[in-house]
């Protein structure tokens, strides 16, 4: 006989033994522990196959379930409705990228500085590549429904556009009706400082107002005019096709003409 077949002949056979018989005297202490041994692993072996699944179900209940849970989610449910820019999946233009280069100036994608969200953002099919200038709506008649946006001609403005998604071609235009605060590319490098009033020329550039301005705009120069190197060939550098101009301008204050 194995030391399997011993062991597994130590349990007792309740069922066929009466209880009135002793049924451990004809075993010594050592065969008794080791009956009883068995005896508690296999009733421990029953218990959890009959109760484990309750058991499963508790730990891996979710934590949003809870009191605590529920009212964070409520929570951000609401700060999603007071927030234009909450939702962190949104694929935008430009990435900041990590690597070993210049730290120069950085003008963040949407090209506002101060936002809020009582800001009213607008999605038009773009004519060329009005970004960061201001624009113009232009209304196809030939089409239903066909308006898109165009650079303005410095007698019309609509808005400024903040963003081009470059695969579909719709800009993001923020209305001049709107408070807003962001760079703006401009005509040229110089003749403009801190405080001056502000208008558009008839490529969207922002210029310095001056008595002769056709459209009276209510805009206002926050810094002076960064210029941006477009290339890194030295004989292309003095170039203003390699050059690009940009300054922090504040909107306000302006109504829509009726």
């Amino acid at each position: 006989m194995t030391n399997k077949e011993q062991k597994t002949n130590l349990i007792p056979n309740l069922e066929q033994e009466s209880p009135e018989s002793d049924i451990y005297s004809s075993m010594d202490d050592t065969q008794i522990v080791e009956a009883l041994k068995q005896q508690l692993e296999q009733d421990e072996q029953t218990t959890s196959h009959s109760s484990g699944g309750r058991r499963r179900g508790k730990r891996h209940a979710p934590v949003l379930e809870t009191e605590e849970g529920k009212t964070l989610k409520e929570c951000i449910l609401k700060l999603k409705k007071y927030s234009k820019s909450f939702n962190y999946e949104e694929r935008a233009v430009f990435k900041p990228q990590t690597d070993f280069r210049d730290k120069n100036i950085t003008f963040d994608a949407l090209c506002t500085t101060v936002s809020s969200s009582t800001d009213k953002l607008e999605e038009y099919t773009a004519i060329g590549f009005p970004y960061k200038r201001a624009v113009k709506l232009k209304v196809d008649t030939t089409k239903l429904d066909s308006i898109s946006v165009e650079v303005s001609d410095g007698k019309n403005m609509y808005g400024i556009c903040i963003d081009i998604d470059e695969y579909s071609n719709v800009a993001t235009v923020i209305p001049i009706t709107n408070n807003f605060e962001g760079y703006v590319v401009a005509s040229s490098s110089s003749g403009i400082n801190i405080g001056d009033k502000l208008d558009f020329d008839s490529y969207g550039r922002v210029i310095k107002a001056s008595s002769y301005s056709q459209a009276s705009i209510n805009a206002m120069a926050l810094s002076s005019i960064h210029t941006l190197q477009l290339t890194d060939d030295e004989n292309k550098k003095g170039q203003e096709d390699y050059k690009l101009h940009l300054i922090k301008i504040s909107l306000y204050g302006n109504k829509a003409v009726s």
